[in-house]
């Protein structure tokens, strides 16, 4: 990916399984931090909503890294929102 021209950076799962991973950021999506998109996340969403019970659940670590990333590294931005 690097020679793609992405950033990237690696992670280390400390110990921590998937599950914790993925509690430790269900508070923010609780609350409406992490918003998703109306279309183009549906196999993100099937195995969050199957996480568990799902074969696969790469996309759920996935998010879960790289949502405690952005909390880590302060980088949600507030949307500009304007009343006329």
């Amino acid at each position: 990916l690097t020679e793609e021209g992405f950033l990237v950076h690696a992670v280390n799962p400390h110990g921590e399984d998937k599950r914790a991973r993925l509690n430790s950021i269900f508070p923010q999506v609780k609350n409406g931090t992490i918003l998703f998109p109306s279309s183009g996340d549906e196999e993100l969403e099937r195995q969050l909503i199957g996480f568990g019970i799902e074969r696969y659940d790469d996309l759920v670590d996935a998010f879960a890294y790289l949502a405690n990333r952005v909390r880590q590294e302060k980088l949600i931005v507030e949307p500009n929102i304007y009343l006329i």
